[in-house]
């Protein structure tokens, strides 16, 4: 994916990416849910439950997103990420 020195900036950005798109699939997947935000606020069923919505395809293409992020560097120090590597030599 990336050789050398990785690019910090892609890296943090597809990081942030993956957060925000796992923050706001939880939204999209609570929004639709039969006891979700209209339960929370109004104390009522969601009258127009979708049982299939975009919140399980963004919740997964997050994680992937962040996991790409993590594991797209050739920095050998564990304790800073996760131990699996994507570079021009792999």
């Amino acid at each position: 994916l990336v050789g050398g020195d990785a690019e910090p900036g892609l890296l943090m950005g597809l990081r942030a990416m993956g957060a925000v798109t796992i923050i706001a699939s939880m939204k999209v997947l609570w929004k639709f849910r039969k006891m979700g935000d209209t339960w929370e606020k109004q104390g009522i069923p969601n009258p127009n439950p979708v049982v299939y919505n975009a919140g399980g395809p963004m919740f997964v293409l997050g994680w992937f997103l962040f996991w790409v992020g993590m594991a797209a560097t050739n920095n050998t120090d564990t304790v800073t990420g996760l131990p699996i590597y994507f570079t021009l030599r792999t």
